[in-house]
């Protein structure tokens, strides 16, 4: 018998009791120690904040000015909600309209304002992105929710959504308007007062979503729009085209390397796929098409690491993706150093996107004629051949336009293939860390 004499309690029922009421007393201690140490983060945060006011009041132009108040908006809009909704959740959506923001507020006649960075600062920015990434990594208190993965904050987002419809439904404005949703909160929470373990979850739910979630994304924004203040600001100068040389340093570049033998068998077939549109392409791809063959090979990597699930790119934890971004920074970061990139760190990409149409008559009948006959992706090396080609034809015509145009489409080639090698090592890296199931 558990019960003992004069006893309404047996020991076991009393082991239970002392047991909760010792989880629920080192939740309490648990929750008000990560408090302490998200205060502590905040006034940290603070700090920047401040100094950001104080640099806006001494903006020497209206853009820069504008920009501060951007990125202000977006973080002051953060830390005053209660609760993250699905558009707060989606912090890549967030992050691109923030800087196109920043962006267009310091160019504001520009037609495409996001290319108006400056190299130089903008392959730094890299590097203080990379350190950035990784601190949030490191957050205390953090190692529950970098374990979510993707398609649990999908989740997230669609309960907002759903919570949207049923706040437009009639039934939602009626409730809306009678203060329903306040009673039933306040009733649910007084019936309860003496559960445990409804209040050890309130507690825990409350400082790992509304505490940490949100102070990572405050973190974040604050890191990427220090950085896009560098980036899109300082001044305009004159872009001073490189001139022949830089094709004598395009030639010194080595094709793009991928370690294909690294990759599993399955991997390795889709990654020489992908990697043969880059190769292979007759025209002049755009940046926009470059991405989108970055982003298939992506899906495909992970569809062959989660065959069954329905969205495999949603299988990657918080965690993996944020180690892969910071690792990418790192690699587009090291681009500096190499010696034709370093001429034109003092330009603006849309300098670098600008198209001469002489040279585009150029590219379009010489290089790619090369491109046709060989079908092999030394695409700088033959892009070097047919401006040398052009030149001793054509003596009258303007050198510098055309090798900088040369050099800018080479170089553009060039560069598509160094990012499409890091995304396939990354994609696998992050991919064949999940396990292979889809198990919620």
């Amino acid at each position: 018998m558990f019960f003992s004499e004069g006893m309404d309690l047996s020991w076991l029922e009393a082991w239970w009791i002392w047991s909760a009421v010792a989880i629920a007393l080192g939740t309490v201690l648990w929750a008000r120690r990560q408090k302490k140490v998200y205060r502590r983060l905040a006034k940290s945060d603070d700090a920047k904040l401040a100094h950001l006011r104080a640099r806006w009041e001494t903006a020497p132009t209206p853009g820069e000015r504008r920009a501060i108040e951007i990125l202000l908006a977006h973080v002051d809009s953060l830390q005053a909600r209660w609760f993250l909704d699905a558009g707060q959740l989606n912090a890549w959506e967030v992050s691109r309209t923030m800087v196109s923001g920043m962006a267009a507020a310091y160019h504001p006649d520009s037609e495409d304002p996001l290319t108006r960075a400056r190299i130089g600062p903008m392959l730094t920015g890299f590097l203080r992105l990379k350190d950035a990434l990784l601190e949030l990594t490191r957050m205390p208190g953090m190692g529950g929710l970098l374990q979510l993965r993707l398609r649990h904050i999908e989740t997230l987002q669609n309960a907002w959504q759903k919570k949207k419809a049923w706040d437009n439904s009639t039934l939602g404005k009626f409730a809306r308007r009678w203060n329903v949703y306040f009673i039933m909160k306040w009733a649910t929470n007084i019936a309860r007062c003496g559960d445990a373990l409804f209040w050890l979850f309130k507690s825990g739910g409350f400082v790992l979503y509304d505490i940490a979630f949100k102070r990572m994304l405050v973190r974040w924004y604050l890191a990427l729009g220090e950085v896009a203040l560098e980036v899109y600001g300082g001044p305009d100068r004159r872009p001073q085209l490189p001139d022949d040389e830089v094709l004598e340093d395009l030639d010194d570049l080595e094709e793009p390397k991928v370690e294909l033998a690294d990759f599993p068998p399955e991997v390795r077939a889709i990654v020489e796929k992908s990697r043969r549109e880059l190769l292979l392409a007759t025209k002049t791809l755009t940046w926009k098409e470059i991405e989108q063959i970055d982003r298939q090979l992506v899906k495909d990597i992970a569809a062959n690491y989660h065959p069954e699930a329905e969205q495999p790119l949603k299988e990657a934890t918080l965690l993996d993706c944020l180690l892969s971004l910071s690792r990418m920074c790192e690699s587009l970061s090291s681009l500096k150093d190499r010696k034709v990139i370093s001429k034109v760190l003092d330009l603006r990409l849309s300098h670098l996107l600008k198209i001469k149409r002489v040279a585009d008559t150029v590219l379009d009948s010489q290089w790619f004629d090369y491109l046709k006959k060989y079908k092999v992706g030394e695409a700088v090396k033959y892009s070097t051949l047919a401006y040398k080609t052009f030149k001793r034809g054509n003596p009258g015509v303007l050198f510098k336009d055309i090798a900088y145009t040369v050099a800018r489409e080479g170089g553009k080639r060039w560069l598509a293939l160094y990012i499409h090698g890091k995304v396939a090592r990354e994609a696998d890296r992050v991919y064949s860390l999940a396990p292979l199931n889809t198990e919620n």
